[in-house]
C-alpha cells in the first residue's frame, strides 16, 4: 500500500504547523526537509489535498509572503502538483497522470454477475474509451509537458530559485518511477529546491538496530527524558525513553512519544550507566539484571496484520526481557511474553497488536 497523503514546500523559519495550526489538527505532520535551498522545508501530510482547511495553501502563501507548492499524493502511484506564486500565476501539473485513472475513475469488476472471473486480461472497452476520454479532459484543463515546465520554472524565478533548463523541468514532469514521491522529488529539485544535497541522517529500522547489537554486552541503561527533535509530533509528550548502552555501539534509544516504537542511535553517546527511577520502579530493574550480559538474541514485537511496531524482546543467554510500549506506557518485565495483567488491561481484540516475530538469530 503506499502513501495517500500531501506534500507541502513552503518558504519560512516557522514549521508547517505553526503557520497553519488548523491543518495540524487535521492530519499528523512529518518534516522531512528543513532550510534548504535558503530556507525550504518539504512537509509530509497525511491527508489528501481535498481533506484539508480550504484555501489553506493560499493562506501558507500569505502568511510566509512567498511562494508555495502542494502535491496532492494517490497511493504513491500519481501526484496533482499545485503551485502558487505572489504576482506570478499559480500552475498545476499532473504526475504519472495514468496512474491516477483508476483511482479517479475505477475500472469495472472482472467478474459477471454470476460471478465468472472474466480473467486477467480482460478489460472493458467502454471503460477504456471513458478512461481515454477523462484522460483528454484533464490535460485539456491542466496541461503538462513543456506548457507546465514554464509555468513552473517562472514559479521557480519568483520564488529566488535557480530551476533547471526547460527540457530538464519538463523531463521531470513526464517521467515515471514506482514511487510518485520520487519523481516529486526529483522535480522540485529540477526546480531549485535541492533536497538531494541533505545529507539525511541514517535511519535504521528496529530489525536493524538489534541486528547491529547482536553479540554485544549490555553495559549500562538509563530512563531519560524525551527531547523533541524540531518538527516531531508527539501523541506522549510525558512518555520517557529508554536508553541502553552497548560495548562498542552507540547508545540506543527506545522511544514511543510518536505513538509506535522505534530505535534510533543517540548523536551524543551518553555511557555513564545512570538509570533513573522514572514512574513504576520495576522497570529499570528488569534491564538491570542484564547488565553485564551479551545480548545473544532479539525479536520485534508488532501487529500480527497490521506492522505496527509495539517493542522488542530482548534474549541475554538463558535471559529475556520483553520491552513493550502501549498507549503511552511502558511495560518491561523478564520473561518473552506479554505479562496477564498487560493483555487482560488491552482487551482480547487487542491481543494482535502483541506478536511476537521471528527471532532473529534462528
Amino acid at each position: 500500500m503506499g502513501f495517500w497523503g500531501t506534500f507541502v514546500v513552503h518558504r519560512d523559519q516557522r514549521l508547517l504547523a505553526d503557520l497553519l495550526p488548523d491543518v495540524a489538527a487535521e492530519a499528523d505532520l512529518g518534516l522531512c526537509y528543513d532550510g534548504v535551498s535558503g530556507g525550504w522545508q518539504v512537509t509530509r501530510v497525511h491527508a489528501g489535498y481535498d481533506e484539508l482547511p480550504p484555501g489553506f495553501l493560499a493562506e501558507l502563501r500569505d502568511l510566509t509572503a512567498a511562494p508555495v507548492l502542494a502535491a496532492d499524493v494517490m497511493d504513491s502511484d500519481a501526484a496533482l502538483v499545485t503551485a502558487l506564486g505572489l504576482d506570478a500565476p499559480g500552475w498545476q501539473a499532473w504526475l504519472q497522470l495514468d496512474g491516477a485513472i483508476g483511482h479517479l475513475e475505477p475500472p469495472p469488476s472482472p467478474f459477471t454477475e454470476d460471478g465468472t472471473y472474466l480473467g486477467d486480461g480482460w478489460c472493458d472497452p467502454d471503460y477504456e474509451r471513458h478512461a481515454d476520454e477523462v484522460r483528454a479532459r484533464i490535460l485539456a484543463e491542466t496541461p503538462g509537458g513543456t506548457v507546465a515546465a514554464a509555468a513552473a520554472i517562472g514559479w521557480a524565478h519568483e520564488a529566488g530559485l535557480q530551476p533547471g533548463t526547460l527540457e530538464d523541468v519538463t523531463a521531470a514532469l513526464q517521467g515515471h518511477e514506482v514511487f510518485v514521491e520520487d519523481l516529486f522529488y526529483l522535480l522540485i529539485n529540477r526546480l531549485g529546491i535541492a533536497t538531494d544535497e541533505v545529507e539525511l541522517p541514517e535511519r535504521l529500522s528496529v530489525h536493524e538496530h538489534l541486528l547491529g547489537l547482536l553479540g554485544r554486552k549490555l553495559t549500562a541503561i538509563a530512563v531519560t527524558a524525551h527531547q523533541p527533535v524540531r518538527g516531531e509530533q508527539l501523541v506522549f509528550d510525558d512518555m520517557f525513553d529508554i536508553c541502553l548502552c552497548f560495548e562498542g555501539a552507540p547508545t540506543v534509544t527506545a522511544c514511543a512519544c510518536g505513538g509506535e516504537f522505534s530505535l534510533a542511535r543517540q548523536p551524543d553517546d551518553d555511557r555513564t550507566g545512570i538509570c533513573e527511577q522514572h514512574g513504576d520502579a520495576s522497570t529499570p530493574q528488569a534491564l538491570a539484571a542484564a547488565v553485564g550480559r551479551q545480548l545473544t538474541d532479539a525479536a520485534v514485537i508488532s501487529g500480527r496484520y497490521v506492522p505496527t511496531h509495539a517493542g522488542v524482546v530482548l534474549r541475554f543467554g538463558d535471559q529475556d526481557c520483553f520491552i513493550a510500549a502501549i498507549d503511552g506506557q511502558w511495560t518491561v518485565v523478564e520473561g518473552s511474553t506479554p505479562p496477564p495483567e498487560l493483555m487482560e488491561a488491552i482487551g482480547p481484540d487487542r491481543h494482535n497488536e502483541l506478536h511476537i516475530r521471528s527471532w532473529l538469530a534462528d
